[in-house]
């Protein structure tokens, strides 16, 4: 396919504008590729608790005191009460130990501090359960207090008589939402008896969460906020695990639906913390559905962190892929499909997308000690079996993600989409923006599912790496025939436990805000027609470095929906550039322009400034054929117009 339509440079300035100003003269009815339908998405990994402590609402850290064999997490005693971790008496095979609590001179206090403090969001209601036993039946007044966070002033309280038996029982409360107060806090629990008793699984959700499914309605609204066309998950490293301490600590899906009681979770050894697995493969599934995303779901093929199953014996590794499929498809008359139905979901979540491996196809793969060993007759065993149960499953496989800008699909096998990841500098990325020109139209499609600035972005990344991304991001777009998604990585990160940096939406109990590359993003993926359309580009060429092509005072892509038209204009630069939009054969109105840019490329959102780099926008008073505008330094620039065919007009 010819590529040269789409950005051609004439180094000689037009008569019809002033010497130096960029002119792009915009043809609207002679078309480039299609865009994807599933152009942008996004992709969830448990990292930097981004669903414990995050989007999941689960305000109890610790829940099922498994966190540590040797100390209380997160749980602490008050008024002589004692506790003490225990395994006597589980309550089931789920769960390993529990807490036993003890108060010889009163009734039992305790205290569980959350993920760093609770969030209360004024709007809801919140629904405490938990499972308890007593070595002897006794009554007792059990008051749940919401305390705050550093007074311990009583914010929200409730109480209720119980009465503790022999066996496990699930225990239910309702704290009411008072007078809508926020802010950050605790959960105190108290007993009016002294006598002991033994405690698990404690949850305690607001009652209003994003679509009555358990997210945090915030983080949610930031995810929808993004459009995006698929969602990619559980990982990422976390599909992955690490071999440490006798275990595989990888994601088994298998043992993250259902009851949370049954939920035994594991160890998140790749980013250090543990996770409950409360928001687990169905939720996903869910999220998914509510974000209007297409689910895309990786599977571990055998490989992990400093272990791996041998290639001979992977059946139960191939047979959970085909579950995974069943559980989110199959009709509630097959096994699995019949769980999902249980789980309170009889419809099929409409998974289309198979990830065969995560980040598994590096070089140099001959050993145990390398998470890429014989990657590529793994995936053949795992293809084969996806395709001949679920032909129409698009299995995406791995390339290189590392020691290459070039990565490459290095066997003769079968595959749909090719998965290249990039964690590079802003330079790296406005470099980029012709990198898939030139890519070949007859091999696969390509799905960048992770790229990031991740060299100087400064702290919580700045509008340079945000400017980056957008550039090779128009890349992508002007090549939608071959990239045919995309996802940023990673999304989420409290800001109190941060495992990698930067992430673009940032967090704890009390705020969340985005980053200049959140609204990157946003931006291209809700500013996106269906049919990009070509233009030629006069003045715009940069001078170029010894050694390196010749970069742009500024990068462009546009795309029509009918007679919608929307322009992205990135100026990475530390230069202001005069530019002229001309609409040929069409007349442009109702001209909308949304910029974002700040004095500095390094500047960024804080927890103290969360809005200091957003976009503002604001409607153009030009129209016409002509559009006149200056582009600043620093700046990302969507024009948003409606098109009146000319005279001239031939649209096709």
């Amino acid at each position: 396919m010819n590529k040269t339509f789409f950005s051609c440079i004439c180094l000689l300035a037009s008569t019809l504008y002033a010497v130096g100003q960029v002119h792009f003269t915009l043809h609207p009815d002679v078309y480039g590729a299609n865009i994807s339908e599933s152009q942008y998405g996004i992709f969830f990994e448990e990292i930097n608790h981004a669903a414990d402590g995050g989007l999941w609402s689960e305000m109890v850290s610790n829940r099922s005191f498994e966190d540590s064999q040797n100390k209380i997490e997160n749980w602490s005693s008050r008024n002589a009460t004692k506790i003490s971790l225990s395994s006597k008496r589980l309550m089931n095979a789920a769960q390993q130990q529990y807490l036993h609590v003890a108060s010889p001179s009163g009734g039992a206090n305790i205290v569980n501090d959350g993920y760093w403090g609770m969030r209360l969001d004024g709007q809801s209601a919140y629904t405490l359960t938990f499972f308890a036993r007593a070595d002897a039946a006794f009554s007792t007044t059990l008051t749940a207090r919401l305390i705050d966070y550093n007074t311990s002033e009583v914010l929200l309280s409730a109480s209720k008589d119980v009465k503790f038996g022999k066996t496990w029982m699930k225990y239910t409360l309702t704290i009411p939402d008072g007078a809508h107060i926020t802010g950050k806090a605790r959960l105190q629990l108290q007993t009016t008896s002294k006598k002991a008793f033994d405690l698990d699984v404690v949850s305690l959700m607001p009652a209003e969460t994003y679509k009555g499914h358990g997210c945090r309605k915030d983080l949610a609204q930031m995810l929808e906020d993004l459009k995006p066309r698929f969602m990619r998950f559980p990982g990422g490293c976390y599909v992955e695990g690490e071999y440490a301490n006798g275990e595989r600590n990888r994601f088994e899906w298998k043992k993250t639906i259902g009851k949370i009681e049954e939920r035994p979770g594991h160890w998140n050894i790749n980013w250090h913390y543990r996770s409950s697995d409360a928001f687990g493969f169905h939720e996903m599934l869910q999220l998914s559905e509510d974000l209007g995303a297409v689910p895309l779901f990786v599977v571990n093929v055998g490989l992990g962190h400093k272990w791996y199953q041998d290639i001979d014996d992977l059946d139960e590794f191939i047979q959970e892929a085909l579950d995974a499929i069943e559980y989110a498809n199959g009709a509630t008359t097959t096994t699995w499909g019949a769980k999902r139905a249980a789980n309170g979901h009889p419809e099929s979540f409409g998974l289309k997308y198979i990830e065969i491996g995560d980040e598994n196809y590096n070089y140099h793969a001959h050993n145990n000690n390398d998470q890429s060993y014989q990657y590529a007759e793994r995936y053949w065993k795992f293809y084969q079996a996806i395709k001949a149960a679920y032909p129409d499953i698009v299995c995406i496989g791995n390339v290189q993600s590392w020691g290459t800008d070039n990565p490459s699909w290095r066997n003769d096998y079968p595959v749909d989409l090719l998965d290249e990841h990039y964690y590079r500098s802003p330079s790296w990325f406005v470099q980029n923006y012709e990198k898939y020109d030139t890519y070949d139209r007859s091999g696969p499609k390509i799905y960048p599912g992770e790229y990031a600035v991740t060299q100087n972005f400064g702290t919580t990344g700045n509008l340079a790496a945000a400017l980056g991304e957008a550039v090779y991001m128009q890349g992508m777009e002007r090549n939608s025939d071959i990239v045919t998604m995309a996802s940023y990585a990673p999304i989420f990160v409290n800001e109190n436990d941060q495992k990698w940096k930067p992430d673009m939406i940032r967090f704890d109990a009390t705020h969340s805000y985005g980053t200049p590359s959140y609204y990157v993003q946003k931006l291209m993926s809700q500013k996106l027609g269906t049919r990009n359309i070509t233009w030629t580009e006069e003045g715009n060429a940069m001078q170029s470095e010894e050694g390196k092509s010749a970069q742009r005072r500024v990068y462009a892509s546009a795309s029509r929906e009918g007679n919608k038209l929307y322009v992205k204009l990135v100026n990475p630069n530390s230069e202001n550039f005069a530019t002229m939009l001309t609409t040929q054969g069409y007349t442009a109105s109702g001209i909308v322009l949304t910029q974002m840019t700040a004095e500095s490329d390094a500047a960024e959102n804080t927890a103290e400034n969360m809005y200091r780099v957003v976009p503002v926008e604001k409607a153009l008073s030009a129209c016409g054929t002509n559009i006149q505008l200056d582009i600043p330094a620093y700046s990302f620039n969507v024009l948003e117009m409606n098109l009146t065919p000319g005279e001239s007009s031939n649209d096709k």
